[in-house]
């Protein structure tokens, strides 16, 4: 048995089908459990792994603090809606309002997450969870070359 793991491609290809059993039961747990998970990077940035159903996703995330002076409320349609009163317009009476479309709000610190902007990866499991089994497949089953000896005279 430990001539079987003797080589690069053997191992690689056993830690590559590890990957794919691990995203793969990530993806069935996100049929019933879509679940996004984030770390602060800094304290008004943070980025995530968002595991929707049919997608798996990394997002960076913008975040900002509301003031004592501002409202925040939720349109019909999701939009955060920020309401600056200390900045409104004392002749016509119209509140200074900021909009963010993407914004979610969090109940952890009270923060407004705004502008979920995809940072490098946005796709579908499958085409993941197949071209994984499938190196590993390649890499555990190929038969591994066996070297040919140098002759005297070639460098």
């Amino acid at each position: 048995m430990g001539e079987y793991f003797k080589g690069w491609r053997r191992k690689t290809g056993c830690v590559t089908l590890a990957i794919a059993c691990v995203l793969l039961a990530v993806w069935v747990r996100s049929q019933s459990n879509p679940t996004t998970f984030s770390a602060p990077i800094d304290a008004m940035t943070e980025y995530g792994l968002k595991l929707d159903p049919d997608r798996i996703a990394v997002i960076r995330t913008r975040v900002v603090l509301p003031t004592a002076d501002q409202q925040v409320t939720l349109d019909d349609d999701g939009t955060v809606i920020i309401e600056n009163k200390a900045r409104d317009d004392h002749s016509t009476g119209n509140i200074a309002k900021t909009r963010y479309p993407n914004g979610r709000v969090s109940m952890f610190n009270w923060s407004i997450c705004v502008d979920n902007t995809i940072a490098f990866l946005d796709a579908p499991y499958w085409p993941i969870v197949l071209s994984l089994t499938l190196l590993s497949a390649y890499l555990l089953l190929v038969k591994p070359r066996v070297a040919k000896p140098k002759s005297v005279g070639e460098n």
